[in-house]
């Protein structure tokens, strides 16, 4: 939903846009609002605010000492420069892409919100980068041994559209299955 999208980035700015401050909770919840506001407008062909937000990032990690926080923002540093990559149409933005996934699946465990989020991204980013087998690779990445994983719906259906693309008919009714399950128990 765009409209609701929107207004998340809206809300987001202000809190981005100010210096990282405070405990290392509360800087890696800056790095993730940098990251998200980035995404957003680097899929708005906002690539000068995307590529502002980067740097951003990449400012406050050089200064970073906690390694959780350092952790989740070398995921979002890694997101967005995949991300502008394939959206510029840059050359190396399969490598890039690439990059993405070994931090991802190095740093599966504590799961957090940008880990998640990344993986969807990655997903997507093969995909429209004609990489479809590694779309669904990353869409049926999850994380299971710390709780429900994050944005499972999202994850869903997306296995579903690349494993459809893939010819795996059976894979993506599997995974449309799971996802009426998951719908099912919505409260």
């Amino acid at each position: 939903d765009t409209v609701l999208a929107a207004d998340a980035a809206s809300r987001l700015a202000d809190f981005a846009r100010a210096p990282a401050s405070g405990n290392h909770v509360r800087r890696d919840q800056h790095h993730l609002a940098l990251c998200m506001l980035g995404y957003w407008n680097a899929t708005r062909n906002d690539l000068d605010a995307a590529r502002s937000a980067s740097e951003r990032v990449a400012a406050d990690l050089a200064r970073e000492d906690n390694g959780f926080a350092k952790r989740n923002g070398t995921a979002c540093l890694a997101m967005l420069s995949a991300t502008i990559a394939a959206t510029t149409g840059d050359r190396d933005a399969k490598r890039s892409v690439a990059a993405l996934d070994s931090i991802l699946l190095s740093a599966r465990t504590p799961p957090h919100v940008i880990l998640e989020a990344a993986t969807i991204v990655a997903g997507r980013l093969h995909a429209a980068l004609g990489d479809t087998a590694r779309a669904l690779v990353a869409a049926r990445r999850r994380e299971y041994l710390t709780g429900d994983p994050l944005f499972l719906a999202t994850l869903l259906g997306d296995e579903a559209r690349y494993a459809r693309a893939m010819g795996d008919s059976a894979g993506a009714a599997r995974a449309l299955a799971q996802l009426a399950i998951l719908r099912e128990r919505r409260p």
